[in-house]
């Protein structure tokens, strides 16, 4: 429906008698125009039959256009959101889903496997650097001595594999 049903007749009416004090104003109303807005419009469109209710109903243009155009817009504007609430509002539940997933399951990877693995890496220079520390003296007699011993074992070994 375009608006609450006011009844046509009272626009009728309204309007010829809107009309009569304009021509009033001007000389006075036509005589046929007297005859409407003096009561008598009913009695004479009771004689015109069906051509005075069409005419009364506008050609129920306002009832054909309420049955398809305002009900068809209606109709598609439920069917769009129902398709917007289960087809679009689903596929962004399932990516939100999908997405807390997805980085549970990343952050799982980077705690236990490349966490570990870094942790890995540094037990083993800590348990690496147990040996090497007793070799850090802090004495340059120690060092020379070291380095002898390293170019000793390399001629050795050069001398043996050749």
């Amino acid at each position: 429906m375009c608006g609450p049903r006011v009844s046509r007749r009272g626009h009728v009416q309204a309007a010829l008698r809107a009309a009569g004090r304009v021509a009033q104003r001007f000389g006075g109303p036509p005589k046929p125009w007297r005859r409407l807005v003096g009561g008598r419009a009913e009695a004479q469109g009771a004689k015109a039959g069906a051509l005075h209710t069409l005419l009364l109903n506008k050609y129920y243009v306002d009832e054909l256009y309420d049955a398809t155009a305002i009900k068809g817009t209606v109709a598609g504007g439920r069917g769009l959101w129902t398709f917007d609430r289960v087809v679009i509002d689903g596929a962004v539940d399932g990516s939100g889903w999908l997405t807390r997933v997805s980085a549970w399951g990343s952050h799982m990877f980077d705690k236990h496997v490349v966490d570990g693995l870094v942790n890995l890496v540094g037990w083993i220079a800590e348990e690496g650097s147990f040996f090497v520390r007793r070799l850090q003296t802090g004495l340059v007699q120690n060092y020379a001595l070291l380095m002898v011993v390293g170019v000793f074992a390399f001629l050795t070994l050069y001398l043996v594999a050749r």
